[in-house]
């Protein structure tokens, strides 16, 4: 807000600047002029020198229409920028405050829904792990079972067939 006000400050300080610069060329050349087409008698009366009449009155002329020109352009005589507007920039700040504290309350929110989804995660993977383990415990008892019946059955030559396939499939 503050920054704000400074470079609106500084842009109506430098338009008035290039303002008093124009009028003090203007004052400037008409100095030269009077000066080169004056001459000041000792007892304080200007005279005009009679040499030049016709360049004297066309710089007359010139300086006249710029005299109209910077006289008549208008420039800022009050400043439009409250310095005492406490009220807005509380307004502000305070606005500012609450999307901040709106801010914080959906990050919050995505914490926990975050925190919700690695608990569940984590309890799936211990899921898994012990699904895992059953089915290990299944297969190895039906290996075992398998081993077993096997042997009821044919004797070595069947265990052997069964050593086979597991080598293939494992």
């Amino acid at each position: 807000m503050e920054s704000t006000k400074q470079s609106a400050l500084k842009s109506d300080l430098y338009q008035l600047q290039g303002q008093l610069d124009e009028i003090q060329g203007f004052v400037q050349r008409v100095s030269n002029t009077l000066a080169a087409q004056c001459v000041l008698i000792p007892d304080q009366q200007v005279r005009f020198v009679s040499s030049g009449s016709e360049n004297a009155m066309f710089s007359f002329v010139e300086l006249l229409t710029e005299c109209d020109y910077l006289s008549s352009r208008p420039f800022k005589t009050s400043i439009e920028i409250d310095a005492n507007d406490m009220r807005r920039e509380v307004w502000d700040m305070v606005q500012h405050e609450r999307r901040g504290e709106e801010m914080q309350r959906v990050i919050d929110a995505k914490n926990a829904q975050i925190e919700r989804l690695i608990k569940e995660r984590d309890e799936i993977r211990r899921l898994k792990d012990v699904e895992i383990d059953q089915l290990s415990q299944l297969y190895v008892s039906t290996k075992m079972e398998l081993f077993q019946w096997v042997k009821m059955k044919g004797g070595d030559h069947g265990a052997t067939i069964v050593a086979e396939r597991e080598d293939v499939a494992g």
